[in-house]
């Protein structure tokens, strides 16, 4: 797969854009968010963390493009 990808036995840090792949083949970005008891929870659509197969950092993911498109934009 290229980068390295994480499964569920692992858990994003909070306030991070993530992009997520479920079992069912769901494919969608996603953040983790704290409630007031300090549980993590989907900002968008992620509800139950053991659908979750593999999830990567979108910013880590696509560092090559992001670089590009900010290279594009300083033009």
């Amino acid at each position: 797969m290229g980068k390295k990808w994480h499964t569920n036995k692992t858990k994003p840090k909070a306030y991070e854009e993530i992009l997520v792949i479920e079992d069912n083949c769901d494919i969608y970005t996603d953040m983790i968010i704290l409630d007031e008891d300090g549980k993590g929870k989907g900002k968008r659509k992620l509800g139950n963390w053991s659908s979750v197969k593999f999830w990567q950092y979108t910013d880590r993911l696509f560092t090559k493009e992001i670089q590009e498109i900010e290279a594009q934009e300083q033009k």
